[in-house]
């Protein structure tokens, strides 16, 4: 996986996203949107989804150790330090690459099976396709030693002039113990090489003004 980890260049996709979520209220809802992704690390990269004609009413965006979310439809508006320690894990946008990762930092144990590999560690459990050497689902243990969210990356492909690959198809399911289970799937259906410049960067990785959150949710 630190072989595979180490190919991965910046990059830009396109897609569509669906979440089916439960509010606070038990009352169930279904958004579909197209996406647009720019990622550069693990550490620096954002989803930006398509809503109401405004294509960045919602975003997930980590920079810097930071990272934010907002919705600006419903006036949402997160931020804070990314921390993956915590049991928060779908309001931590970091873990939405972890299947881009290596995994020798957090593992303790390895053991091979007919799937791949399954690394054993205090937090998660990484599954690992022994041929292309790339992430297949990861589970994350709660404090309960439940699952708490699972992420599966599939329909991986060759990205043009690259020597990588990359999922056209990814699903995140959050055990929430108050709401129930929650799932985003994103289906990419153009992914390519970007090389960043400054000016692009500072457009996408500004942290925005928390005011007009505010003004939109009025």
């Amino acid at each position: 996986m630190s072989d595979y980890a180490a190919k991965v260049k910046p990059l830009r996709a396109t897609g569509n996203c669906t979440l089916n979520y439960i509010n606070e209220k038990g009352e169930k809802f279904i958004q579909s949107f197209p996406i647009r992704i720019w990622y550069i690390d693990s550490g620096k990269f954002c989803i930006y989804g398509d809503v109401l004609f405004n294509p960045r009413g919602i975003c997930f965006a980590v920079s810097d150790e930071k990272y934010w979310v907002y919705a600006k439809p419903m006036g949402i508006y997160v931020k804070g330090t990314v921390n993956s320690a915590v049991d928060d894990y779908f309001s931590n946008p970091s873990l939405l690459v972890d299947f881009l990762r290596a995994e020798d930092s957090e593992c303790e144990k390895i053991a091979f099976s007919k799937n791949g590999i399954a690394c054993q560690g205090r937090q998660k459990q990484i599954f690992i396709d022994t041929c292309s050497g790339t992430v297949n689902k990861i589970i994350y243990i709660g404090q309960n030693s439940k699952p708490l969210l699972v992420i599966d990356a599939e329909k991986y492909e060759k990205v043009s002039d690259s020597d990588f690959l990359f999922p056209c198809s990814l699903g995140y399911e959050y055990y929430d113990k108050k709401n129930g289970k929650n799932r985003m799937e994103i289906k990419l259906d153009s992914v390519k090489l970007w090389q960043p410049e400054e000016r692009q960067i500072a457009a996408l990785f500004t942290l925005p003004v928390e005011n007009e959150f505010k003004e939109s949710k009025k």
